[in-house]
């Protein structure tokens, strides 16, 4: 089966103005890497707890790309910038969380949009995105994992279908990590409110 490779959407940036999104795959030819290792770090610095959450997200992607095996990586173009990207990992056999070793699960990773361009949509295309690509290839659940610490983030992945299905300690990681879970399904479902960060410290 072939996966989706591109999608455009629109986005509306204020009442008078509609822009072009373009989400494709990662172009070695015109694309840096540079560039998206950037705007990474600057989507993290942007979060609560910023230098324990950027600390956690170098010690976390340090310790996957040495058990990586087959991915794929998608960049968010706007008006000819990079705005957004995130990275899909197939079953890795070889990872410490019980839930990606799973054959009919597919993992997103890398996972950021540029904060100058946050709170526009971007972030739930390239999610929506990823939930397509990963059922045209047979795969019955989308996951990714997220820092315990990082409230604001488990809110608004439980907002899109994401649901709490392990805390795992990676190797390399000073804090705990969230793995959270959604069926690949078409279209999403959003809850109005939500309150996962209150309920997994409760826990």
């Amino acid at each position: 089966m072939i996966a989706t490779e591109e999608h455009d959407e629109w986005l509306t940036l204020d009442p008078s103005e509609m822009v072009r999104l373009q989400i494709r795959r990662f172009d070695i030819h015109l694309d840096s890497s540079e560039l998206i290792a950037k705007l990474l770090r600057s989507a993290a610095s942007s979060l609560d707890r910023k230098e324990a959450i950027s600390s956690y997200y170098v010690s976390r992607e340090s310790g996957r790309r040495r058990s990586a095996k087959a991915e794929a990586c998608f960049i968010a173009a706007c008006k000819g910038q990079l705005v957004g990207t995130l990275t899909i990992e197939g079953t890795n056999l070889s990872s410490p969380c019980r839930h990606y070793r799973r054959q009919d699960v597919a993992t997103i990773h890398r996972y950021g949009v540029d904060p100058r361009w946050q709170h526009l949509g971007i972030g739930r295309a390239l999610l929506s995105f990823a939930n397509r690509w990963a059922a045209d290839l047979g795969y019955a659940q989308l996951a990714l994992d997220t820092p315990v610490a990082a409230g604001s983030l488990l809110d608004f992945y439980h907002t899109l279908g994401f649901r709490l299905v392990d805390t795992v300690h990676f190797p390399g990681c000073a804090d705990d990590s969230a793995v959270l879970s959604r069926p690949t399904l078409s279209g999403w479902r959003y809850a109005p409110t939500s309150h996962a960060s209150r309920r997994l410290q409760r826990d």
